[in-house]
């Protein structure tokens, strides 16, 4: 089994469920995250770190770009959004962990393959 730790931070329920199953079936170890500040008090509360983080871009509370500037630690960010004016946004981003984006809706081939590329960059 593969012990990469993935949070997955969005806003919707049935997106965090639907991530949560497919990442499950790949084996991954994950938690999720209902927005920015949800992810952030996760990620400083957890013991281990996470080795990935799937963020929703527009999220009330705290968006994921917010999320990110305000993450402490080194931890690759795949970005996901249904607008792609904040995918655009995402995309533009200075941020050295910035590992890709997606656009929903997606296939999970296409979510698999970045979430692969950004474990082999981080080891």
């Amino acid at each position: 089994m593969n012990k990469k730790r993935i949070l997955i931070v969005d806003d919707k329920e049935s997106i965090r469920n639907l991530l949560s199953i497919l990442l499950k079936r790949e084996g991954y170890n994950f938690e999720v995250a209902k927005d920015g500040k949800d992810a952030l008090t996760a990620i400083e509360a957890s013991a281990e770190n996470f080795d990935l983080i799937i963020s929703d871009v527009d999220m009330p509370e705290m968006d994921g770009i917010e999320m990110a500037r305000n993450i402490s630690k080194n931890i690759p960010i795949i970005f996901i959004s249904g607008r792609i004016s904040s995918l655009q946004k995402a995309k533009q981003t200075t941020f050295p962990n910035f590992a890709g984006g997606l656009g929903k809706p997606f296939q999970f081939e296409e979510l698999s393959t970045m979430v692969e590329k950004a474990l082999l960059k981080k080891e």
